[in-house]
C-alpha cells in the first residue's frame, strides 16, 4: 500500500536478478540527494534509512547496502552459491513512499550483462 500523505512508513522492494552498480548508484544518488524521485501523487520521497542485500553484476558477494539520509555506503559480504538465485531486498523507511515507483526504479537498474 502506498503512503503518499502518511508521515513515516516503511516499503520493502523485492526483486530477483542482478543489478547495474553505476544505474543502481545513479538511482539512489538521484532518491537520497537530488530527490528527484516522486511518488504517483508528484511528492518527491524523503527517505530516512534504507538498508538492503544486494546482487551486482560481476560481482561474486552479495552486497549490503545501506543509507541514513543523504548517508550512503556499501559493503562486500559473503558469496553467493553457483546455483543460488540471485535477488535483491530493499527496505526503504521514510516519507511518501510507493513501493510501485521504487519498484519499477529497481528493475531499471537490471544488468544486462550475461549470466546476471
Amino acid at each position: 500500500m502506498p503512503c503518499y500523505f502518511q508521515e513515516v512508513c516503511t516499503v520493502t522492494v523485492e526483486v530477483q536478478g542482478s543489478l547495474d552498480k553505476a544505474s543502481l548508484d545513479n538511482f539512489l544518488q538521484n532518491l537520497l540527494w537530488e530527490k528527484d524521485v516522486q511518488n504517483a501523487v508528484g511528492k518527491a520521497m524523503e527517505i530516512f534509512r534504507l538498508k538492503g542485500v544486494v546482487s551486482l553484476a560481476a560481482i561474486p558477494n552479495r552486497v549490503v547496502i545501506q543509507a541514513v539520509q543523504e548517508l550512503y555506503d556499501s559493503t562486500q559480504t559473503t558469496p553467493w552459491l553457483e546455483n543460488e538465485d540471485r535477488f535483491n531486498r530493499i527496505v526503504f523507511i521514510g516519507k511518501y513512499l510507493d513501493s510501485k515507483v521504487l519498484t519499477e526504479q529497481i528493475n531499471k537498474c537490471h544488468s544486462t550483462e550475461k549470466g546476471s
